[in-house]
């Protein structure tokens, strides 16, 4: 097992809010809230990277739970947007593209994901379960 330590200053910030780490095999592990004046210690894949997820403001799946064939709708155009879904411990488990607003999710296994989408420089997050 490898390490790294790192140190940093918030420069004239007072706190940070969230500390979130991108690892080369694609796993995204976001640690909200961390102690001040303390160490983080962050283990690849421990956290899920989705424990605040962002405000998806006027975003609808559906139906949710689904179990092929995702529905996705939102102020923003999605209907042909590349999209990549992560399971609980944030691990990237697909990648696609919507197509007219849907995503075909059949080879799934059961569980809650989240499904991320970029349109018009905004990302939204929502979270599916998959039956």
């Amino acid at each position: 097992m490898s390490s790294l330590n790192a140190y940093f200053s918030l420069g004239t910030d007072m706190e940070v809010t969230e500390v979130e780490v991108h690892w080369p095999s694609g796993i995204a592990d976001v640690i909200t809230a961390p102690s001040i004046n303390g160490t983080l210690t962050v283990v690849e894949g421990l956290s899920t990277g989705i424990v605040a997820p962002a405000s998806t403001p006027n975003t609808s799946l559906f139906p949710n739970p689904v179990i092929d064939v995702l529905n996705v709708s939102g102020a923003a155009e999605l209907h042909n947007n590349r999209v990549v879904v992560l399971d609980v411990t944030g691990k990237r488990v697909m990648e696609g593209t919507l197509r007219n607003g849907q995503l075909d999710v059949s080879g799934l296994t059961s569980g809650v994901y989240m499904i991320s989408v970029t349109a018009n420089g905004t990302t939204v997050q929502p979270r599916f379960t998959k039956q």
